[in-house]
C-alpha cells in the first residue's frame, strides 16, 4: 500500500498438434512454435516471433516487432505492423507484409507470392525466389532493396514517379523527369519482380552486395 509495484507474468501453453490458436494482449511479446494451425494474433506493443509450422497466420500490431524463424513454414501468411521492425524467414507459400515507417527485411523463400508494403520504412529482400513466384513490392517513401542472384531468370517491372533507380542487374529508367518506368525479361522463367514507389529509390543488386 502506498508503493506503485510493477508486475509481470509469464503464461505457457501446450496445445495439441494443429489446435488454432488466438491472442488478444495489448503489451505483451508472444512466442510461438511446434505444429499449428489457424494463428490469429492481435497486440498493441510487444513483440511477437512465430517458430515452426502455421496452417495460416495473422498478425496486427501497432509497435510490436514481428519476427519469423528459418523454420517457420506456412502456407498463407498476413502481418502488420504500424512501426515494428518485421524480420522475416523460413518459408512462405503466400504472404502479405505490411509497415507504416520500420525496416521490413525478408530473407525467407517463397513459392507463390510476396507483397511487400510499405510508407516510409525500408523494404529489403535477401531471400530466394520460386520458378513460378511473384515478387511485389509497394512504398510511399520508403527505399527498396532488392538483393538478387545475378542469372535471376523472370520478368522484371520497375517503376517510380519521382525516385531514382539504381540496377546492377539490367537497365536503368530511359528518362528523367516524373511517372518513369522500366520493364525487362531474362530467360524464360514464369517468375515476376514488380517495384512501385512514389518518391524512394529502388536499387536492384546482385546478392551478396554489402549494404549499410
Amino acid at each position: 500500500p502506498g508503493t506503485p509495484q510493477q508486475l509481470d507474468s509469464e503464461l505457457e501453453l501446450e496445445l495439441p498438434a494443429g489446435s488454432d490458436l488466438t491472442v488478444e494482449a495489448p503489451a505483451s511479446a508472444i512466442a510461438i512454435s511446434g505444429d499449428i494451425g489457424k494463428v490469429d494474433l492481435r497486440t498493441l506493443s510487444g513483440t511477437v516471433r512465430l517458430a515452426g509450422k502455421a496452417a495460416a497466420v495473422e498478425v496486427q500490431t501497432t509497435s510490436g516487432g514481428i519476427t519469423t524463424t528459418a523454420e517457420f513454414e506456412c502456407p498463407l501468411t498476413v502481418l502488420r505492423s504500424v512501426a515494428g521492425l518485421l524480420e522475416l524467414d523460413g518459408r512462405f507459400e503466400e504472404l502479405n507484409a505490411r509497415t507504416a515507417d520500420s525496416l521490413l527485411r525478408l530473407t525467407g523463400k517463397i513459392s507463390d507470392e510476396a507483397r511487400l508494403e510499405s510508407g516510409q520504412g525500408e523494404v529489403r529482400f535477401q531471400g530466394e525466389l520460386g520458378p513460378m513466384s511473384r515478387l511485389i513490392v509497394n512504398t510511399l517513401g520508403g527505399p527498396v532493396r532488392l538483393l538478387l542472384a545475378p542469372d535471376l531468370e523472370g520478368q522484371f517491372n520497375v517503376g517510380s514517379f519521382e525516385g531514382d533507380l539504381e540496377n546492377r542487374l539490367g537497365p536503368g529508367f530511359d528518362r528523367q523527369g516524373l511517372r518513369r518506368h522500366k520493364e525487362w525479361r531474362k530467360g524464360e522463367a514464369a517468375r515476376r519482380i514488380e517495384v512501385e514507389t512514389f518518391y524512394g529509390k529502388i536499387s536492384l543488386l546482385p546478392a551478396g552486395s554489402v549494404l549499410q
